[in-house]
């Protein structure tokens, strides 16, 4: 009996949270949607500003992807950081671009060329590969992931990001970023 008393406003005061978090929500996605803005999840997706193109680094949860958090590169300057099963964008002037994500070793395969035009989007997977690099000596040994960048097909990036985790554009990043 007395169990039930605390009960009952404990179950009222989760009611109204939950009230007030649709309540919330109900007004934002509209509100979003009418200044253009795309939706995913609760995170906005703003447009591409005029004269810029976006590009879109992802890597979704594979089997052989460990912990690691290499950081990307965009003309040798950093834009972000991989996350397991996460993605991002940087809106850049409409150009070409070498995108890069950062290894132990240099390895073949962890650049690839992007060119955006103004309005396009461009997508790139970080992809980490089922090799291991060995670093360290005898007492101090052990293995780091080994990653790729690989531009990916649109109507293929889009599909595979619907899962991932989005980290946003991360504006204060770019204020160095030259263009």
């Amino acid at each position: 009996m007395i169990g039930s008393r605390r009960i009952v406003p404990l179950l009222a005061a989760v009611g109204t949270l939950a009230a007030i978090v649709v309540g919330c929500t109900q007004w934002f996605l509209p509100a979003a949607a009418a200044q253009g803005l795309t939706v995913t999840g609760v995170t906005p997706v703003w447009p591409i500003p005029a004269g810029y193109g976006r590009i879109w680094v992802y890597r979704d949860a594979g089997v052989y992807d460990g912990i690691g958090t290499p950081y990307v590169r965009l003309n040798g300057m950093p834009i972000g950081v991989s996350q397991p099963d996460g993605s991002f964008y940087r809106d850049v002037p409409a150009g070409s671009y070498r995108l890069t994500v950062d290894n132990v070793f240099p390895t073949d395969g962890e650049a690839t060329d992007v060119g955006v035009a103004a309005g396009q989007q461009a997508f790139v997977k970080i992809l980490p590969s089922n090799n291991l690099a060995n670093v360290g000596g005898r007492r101090d040994s052990g293995e780091r992931t080994v990653f790729y960048a690989w531009q990916i097909p649109p109507y293929v990036a889009q599909r595979e990001m619907a899962g991932t985790l989005f980290y946003g554009a991360n504006l204060d990043a770019l204020k160095s970023f030259p263009g």
